[in-house]
């Protein structure tokens, strides 16, 4: 994402529900003041004006994920990454029993965000 605006977007389409998100990990290397967030056809000028505006993400946070080494798309998380234990269990069968590596994806109470579980 270097050298490009973020956006998030979402919302109505046509009659269907609109999406609600929480529990997730944001990050533009250029802070969450100079992404753009829009939802239901609504811009916001920061991803804490986005929050406070809609209600949504009230669990998310806007912080580095701290891969091992996204150049080289390794995206499993550091020790420090705040994404570990940042998701919320909804199941297995929302979430599916094993990350990408194969490892058990609910071993704790919490689950790490992104689609690898860690384990130190």
């Amino acid at each position: 994402m270097h050298g490009r605006v973020m956006t998030s977007r979402s919302g109505r389409m046509d009659e269907s529900p609109t999406v609600i998100f929480d529990h997730n990990l944001y990050y533009y290397p250029s802070g969450s003041k100079t992404a753009k967030w829009s939802y239901n056809q609504q811009d916001f000028a920061s991803f804490e004006e986005y929050v406070q505006a809609t209600g949504n993400d009230q669990h998310s946070r806007f912080a580095d994920p701290r891969f091992v080494d996204a150049a080289l798309n390794n995206f499993h998380l550091q020790a420090s990454s705040p994404a570990r234990n940042g998701g919320e269990n909804l199941g297995s069968q929302v979430v599916g029993d094993e990350d990408l590596d194969g490892r058990h994806r609910l071993a704790e109470a919490k689950i790490d965000i992104g689609c690898y579980e860690t384990s130190f």
